[in-house]
């Protein structure tokens, strides 16, 4: 299988050298390197200029005319590739030199998947790893993808876990260039090009996959579109039991909880998969309020059509579940 690697860049002159000599460094080399320049100020452009120069490896730097922003960026980057696999990366962060030969063996061995995303091991600007009590500090640890997370993934219960935090992080993630190519990124749902992956994957046959080991280092700094909140480093953030909500909500909630991706996947879920009774009390709650704001005054009578079917469905899901 060919490999392609989609950057998106925008002022990134501090991390992109790092992060493409972690790229050219692989175990297993890539095919090639698209990289979108979103206008960028600083000497990002030029730096990847110089880096064209020291390698063999086919590095090809297309410059946007006017600022795209980060989906419509991903989109053109994901479109011009022509590998059979496509690796997303930002601009900021390191990757394992193992990274690219792991991916490709997993596609290998799940010809079922279309999407692949992973842990990685959080570290600061100077790309030094997060501790806390002497320990590294996983992305899974922050997003809740725990090991019982992991368990009711693989029965099933993916949209679920996906309600309202986006697991499958962009930095992480790799495609198959069919199924990444068919979608359009440039919603106006509100959402970022990485979740809406992992929900189109979802649509199609359960297709989206994870792996354990780590296999970047995700960096964190003043200048991430989402990353992890630099409450990391704050050791009195830490003490509260319920962090991982909180930062969950703080980073995410401008993604999940836009009113229209809302309506839109309420719409879907009732209408495919009927379970918005297993989302708990107050999804029921807020999903109710917008069947009224999307259906008016037929509100009522969709919302009872559906959430017994919803009802079903789930008792049927939990039977499954439970293997009664």
């Amino acid at each position: 299988m060919t490999t392609s690697v989609a950057m998106c860049t925008y002022n990134g002159a501090l991390f992109v050298r790092e992060q493409l000599q972690s790229i050219l460094s692989q175990n297993k080399p890539v095919d090639e390197i698209i990289i979108c320049d979103d206008c960028s100020t600083d000497d990002t452009t030029n730096i990847i200029e110089r880096v064209q120069q020291e390698t063999s490896i086919k590095i090809l730097l297309f410059k946007n005319n006017h600022q795209l922003g980060v989906n419509a960026n991903f989109e053109q980057a994901i479109k011009r590739c022509s590998g059979d696999i496509i690796f997303l990366s930002d601009q900021d962060d390191i990757w394992e030199k193992n990274k690219v030969e792991t991916i490709l063996g997993y596609f290998e061995t799940h010809p079922n998947k279309n999407v692949v995303f992973g842990d990685a091991w959080l570290v600061d600007s100077n790309g030094h790893f997060i501790l806390r009590d002497g320990r590294k500090i996983r992305l899974w640890q922050v997003m809740g993808f725990s090991k019982k997370a992991q368990k009711q993934f693989d029965k099933g219960f993916e949209l679920e876990l996906w309600v309202r935090i986006n697991r499958a992080t962009g930095a992480t993630m790799a495609l198959r260039k069919n199924f990444g190519q068919s979608i359009s990124y440039s919603t106006n749902l509100g959402i970022l090009h990485d979740c809406l992956l992992a929900i189109k994957s979802f649509d199609n046959g359960h297709s989206l996959g994870y792996i354990i080991p780590p296999l970047i280092l995700y960096r964190q700094h003043s200048q991430n579109v989402v990353g992890c909140n630099m409450d990391l480093m704050n050791e009195q953030y830490w003490d509260d039991a319920r962090y991982p909500v909180q930062r969950c909500w703080i980073d995410y909630s401008k993604i999940l909880q836009n009113a229209r991706y809302i309506q839109e996947r309420t719409k879907f879920q009732t209408k495919r998969y009927g379970f918005m009774w297993s989302f708990g009390g107050y999804a029921v709650l807020k999903n109710t309020i917008y069947y009224f704001r999307y259906y008016g005054v037929y509100g009522s009578l969709f919302w009872a059509f559906d959430y017994k079917r919803s009802l079903c469905h789930s008792l049927k899901r939990i039977k499954r579940k439970l293997h009664f």
